[in-house]
Formats: C-alpha cells, structure tokens, sequence
C-alpha cells in the first residue's frame, strides 16, 4: 500500500513538473497567463482606422480567433477586435503597416484554463475603394465572409478550423486546407484551390484557369467553368456542371464529373482510382481510349481493338476526349 500511495505521489509531481515545464518554454515565446473560468461582457478591445493611400494588400494572422471580414458600410478601413475574456487572458492582437501591407496578427500566449461561451472575433471592414488584396492565414479559427467581396488577389491558407465565404471576384485565388472545412458561393477568377484532409464545397469557380487538387478529402464543386487541372489523390472530387476544357487524374481516389459543355480537348487518367463522366446527349467529340489492366466503359459506341477504344460522335466533332487507365476505371454515361 505505500508503495501504491508513493507511486500516485511520483506520477503527481511529474505532472506538475511538466506542466510548469510548459509553462516556461511558452513563456519563453511570448506572455503567458493562468486565468479564471468566468467570462466576462463582450468588450471591444481594439477600433482603428487605417489610410488607404499607398495600401496594396491586407493581410490577416491568426492562430485560433475568429476572423470576420466585411464590406465596410462607409470609406474607413477598420480593424476591430473584441473579447468576452477577462483583460489577463485576452489574445494579443496587433495592426500596423508594413510598408504597403496592413498586418493584423495574433500574438502566441499560453491560456491555461477552462472557460466557456467564449467570444473572441477579429473584424476586418473592407470599403468599397479598397481594390488590393486580402490574405488570410489561420491556424484552427474560423472565417466567415458574409459579404460579396470585390478584391484584386485573396489568398486563404488554413491548417484546420473551418471557412465560410459568400460570393467573391478576383483575377486570382489561392485557397489551401490541410484538414479543416471550407464552405464557398461563387468564385469568380483564376487560381488554385488544394485540400489534404477535411472537406470543402464551393458553389461555383468561374475563371480563365483552375487547378484542383485533393489528397484525401472530400471536394465538391456544384459549377466549374475555364480551364481545369483537377487531381484526386485518395479522396473524393466531385464537380456537379463543367464548361471547359483540361485534364482529370485520379490516382488511387474518385471523380465524379458531369459535362454540360466541352469548349476544348479535355482528358482522363486513372492509375487505380475510378472516374465516371457523364456526357450530354448532343455533344459531338472524337474519342481515343487505351486501358492497361482496367476498364473503360462508353454509353456512346466504340470501336475496340485490343485494349485501345476510339470512337467519332456527333456531327463534325472538332474536340478531342482521351482518355487512359493503368489499373482504374473510368466510366463514360449519358
């Protein structure tokens, strides 16, 4: 039995050990605070207003806040921020100019405690004379853009947490998601949208070029319209209307695309995944398939020799559909 209680007491101090271990190595990065479990009223911390002369882009720092930007309803930028924490565990935000960037950063600080109905936002007013670009990068926050926003470039680069943003026009974009949740209206411009993990759906990409890449999450597009590069890894990709013209890839994951409107040659390539492509009825396109040890099925008749397929549909096609497959299959329907 005392050999019991003097384990329980070793495993006790070890703990506080390491807790107080923790505690200085963040201390060492920045303040640190141990606070109460009750919140307090909503207070707004910071309001500032910025010029907008010389101001190219705005850009958004965060590791676990709320972030919101909206269109502002004068010409005053503004950079809010408001807590419902007590002022000793309040985050550490900060915004100035760095040359012709506006920064607004979360500072690290360790939080030790248990508090609930927290509130901590960062709001970013945009007006309408603000014609730069907007970069967000986060940690495990959450985005919301509730507002139509017109900017020249928007960047989004988040580890986790969750994004949600209303209808956005710009000449480009630049979207990345390691494993959070990032839900979109209509994306009007070129760029790149990748995701590892998680899950993202956007309603619409409507741009010149497009490239779509997902490891091993799940992406849903309900419109793409342009060019498009889109490369499925182990996940899912699914794309509800398509106007353009590019390549499909799936290696070892699935892709569900369905053709309103070919402006342009477009392939398919499957390694060990599945690709299903559903076709309208009045397209008219040549078609040129060879699978290795998978398949290739066609609603449209083929002529088969060997593992190569080609066929000639409607009248006077003048785009191409090719199409290869290693160990996938890729299915073609009306």
């Amino acid at each position: 039995m005392r050999h019991t209680h003097f384990g329980l007491r070793l495993l006790l101090w070890l703990g506080l050990l390491a807790l107080l271990l923790v505690i200085l190595i963040q201390g060492s990065k920045g303040d640190f605070v141990l606070p109460l479990f009750q919140t307090v009223p909503t207070t707004t911390v910071m309001d500032e207003t910025y010029d907008l002369r010389s101001l190219d882009t705005v850009a958004v720092d965060t590791a676990a806040l709320r972030v919101q930007v909206r269109r502002a309803p004068d010409e005053r930028l503004r950079v809010i921020y408001e807590s419902n924490l007590p002022q000793g565990s309040r985050a550490q935000v900060s915004a100035e100019r760095q040359g012709d960037t506006l920064v607004v950063r979360e500072h690290p600080r360790l939080r030790i405690g248990l508090f609930f109905n927290v509130f901590e936002q960062v709001t970013v007013l945009l007006p309408r004379a603000f014609t730069g670009a907007l970069d967000v990068r986060m940690t495990s926050g959450a985005l919301d853009m509730p507002d139509d926003l017109d900017v020249a470039r928007f960047a989004l680069h988040m580890s986790s947490g969750s994004a949600a943003l209303a209808s956005l026009r710009c000449a480009e974009y630049t979207i990345s998601s390691s494993s959070g949740s990032i839900r979109a209206g209509a994306i009007t411009g070129s760029g790149t949208l990748q995701q590892t993990s998680g899950s993202t759906h956007i309603a619409a990409l409507d741009g010149e070029s497009h490239s779509v890449r997902t490891t091993s999450g799940s992406m849903r597009i309900d419109a793409l319209r342009g060019r498009a590069d889109v490369q499925t890894t182990s996940g899912l990709t699914q794309v509800d209307r398509f106007e353009g013209a590019g390549s499909f890839s799936s290696t070892s994951g699935a892709q569900r695309v369905e053709v309103t409107r070919l402006t342009g040659d477009i392939s398919f390539r499957a390694s060990s995944g599945s690709v299903r492509v559903t076709l309208p009825r009045d397209a008219a396109f040549r078609f040129a398939g060879r699978s290795g040890s998978g398949s290739i099925h066609t609603d449209f008749p083929a002529v088969r020799d060997g593992k190569a397929l080609s066929a000639a549909v409607g009248d006077h096609p003048v785009v191409a559909i090719d199409c290869q497959t290693s160990s996938g299959s890729v299915r073609f329907l009306y």
